[in-house]
């Protein structure tokens, strides 16, 4: 996996560009691959309070608020740190998660895959137009563009799964 994210940087820092993010893929597999060291030695079922899950969240997000990690996936631009620092926020989340029960979260955690490929295209295509015509303060764009996007997503979902479930692996 070190192998991928290195090629990757050399790629990136030659300014060389494979299609379809193939280059990126290899990036994001560093991703993948420490989830799976997470998922199977069960790191996740270690019960954190509450207090402490939204601690280590906003933790996180101070630390990244103020190291501003310059992060740009489509370039293969991220600090080496984060695949495994981003363990941290993905657990305390899931232990939030898991104490809400909510039914909404677990909806989008099932469609997360949906989510993942299609809220880069809706951002370049609904919204950007929308953003470089309406100024927003900032924190009110972040906030719009989860929201409608979340929104545009499941939509779509909906309709792949009715229409061309294929698309999603399910046959």
């Amino acid at each position: 996996m070190l192998g991928g994210y290195f090629f990757s940087f050399i790629l990136q820092y030659n300014n060389i560009n494979f299609p379809f993010f193939i280059d990126s893929a290899l990036t994001m597999l560093l991703f993948f691959h420490i989830g799976k060291i997470f998922n199977s030695q069960e790191y996740y079922k270690k019960k954190l309070p509450m207090w402490g899950a939204i601690g280590l969240v906003i933790v996180y997000a101070l630390f990244v608020w103020l190291a501003a990690p310059l992060v740009n996936i489509k370039e293969n631009c991220f600090p080496i740190y984060l695949p495994v620092l981003s363990i941290i926020p993905i657990w305390a989340l899931y232990q939030i998660c898991c104490r809400m029960k909510s039914v909404f979260l677990l909806h989008c955690g099932v469609v997360s895959l949906t989510i993942m490929g299609l809220h880069h295209p809706i951002y370049d295509v609904v919204m950007a137009p929308i953003f470089n015509r309406i100024i927003f303060p900032y924190s009110i764009e972040v906030m719009l563009t989860v929201v409608l996007t979340l929104i545009i997503v499941l939509i779509i979902n909906k309709i792949i799964m009715k229409y061309a479930p294929c698309l999603l692996g399910k046959f």
